[in-house]
């Protein structure tokens, strides 16, 4: 595996927005990126469904704040 690997790996911080992940996906054209904490160890990973899901979830939660006020 180590020779086949890639090994200048992008990754997402935990704590980073999302909408910062977009450009991250579309110049890169990968389809999961490693997410790591503080200390750069890896607790997950994103895929790009997980963003489309997560930035529809904003996209209705704000629609349906701006309904209610």
């Amino acid at each position: 595996v180590g020779q086949i690997m890639s090994t200048d790996v992008r990754v997402a911080r935990a704590d980073q927005p999302l909408g910062e992940l977009v450009p991250l996906f579309a110049s890169t054209g990968h389809h999961h990126i490693p997410v790591v904490d503080g200390e750069r160890r890896l607790v997950g990973i994103i895929t790009q469904s997980d963003l489309v899901a997560a930035l529809c979830r904003q996209d209705a939660e704000a629609a349906a704040a701006a309904q209610a006020s």
